[in-house]
């Protein structure tokens, strides 16, 4: 008897365990397609012109998130930014499973909420530390509300790896 409800927590453990490297969203359905410009940057291009591509919502719904420049008063913008502190997320691998946030810089005037529109697309700049050669992908922090909800937003999506030489 005993053993038998072990195995039980066990499998139920063992179930409720995902991967750090798999991308997922709440119900596993990528609202975003995240589409860099090149697979691969050299170290001189990540630090003078950023790590750079589009980014589209796939879904037939608006969802928000806080990559936004906070200059810009609009509630939808042209271009989002993945820089420190932002839901716009550069994580850089550092194991076979696990990824750690090397987004780096900032916007003068701060970044805000906003919203990125069902079908449409959005360019995304963002910026990491110099000297950092690794695997790389891009993490969107987002979420329904069109307000900050919490410091945890339920959905995420991610980009396809990338280099940095």
């Amino acid at each position: 008897m005993r053993v038998s409800i072990l195995l039980i927590l066990a499998a139920i453990g063992v179930a409720g365990c995902r991967p750090a490297t798999a991308p997922s969203t709440a119900g596993d359905a990528a609202n975003f397609r995240i589409v860099l410009d090149k697979p691969e940057f050299t170290q001189r291009e990540a630090s003078e012109y950023g790590i750079v591509g589009t980014v589209t919502n796939q879904s037939d719904r608006d969802f928000y998130l806080n990559a936004g420049d906070a200059y810009n008063g609009a509630l939808e913008q042209d271009e989002i930014f993945a820089v420190l502190g932002t839901d716009a997320v550069i994580e850089r691998r550092v194991s076979v499973s696990r990824w750690r946030d090397a987004s780096a810089g900032g916007l003068i005037e701060g970044f805000r909420f906003v919203v990125l529109k069902a079908g449409t697309s959005y360019r995304l700049t963002g910026t990491i530390a110099p000297n950092a050669p690794g695997t790389y992908r891009i993490r969107l922090n987002y979420s329904g509300r069109n307000e900050d909800p919490s410091p945890t937003l339920p959905f995420h999506d991610y980009s396809a790896t990338f280099i940095v030489r």
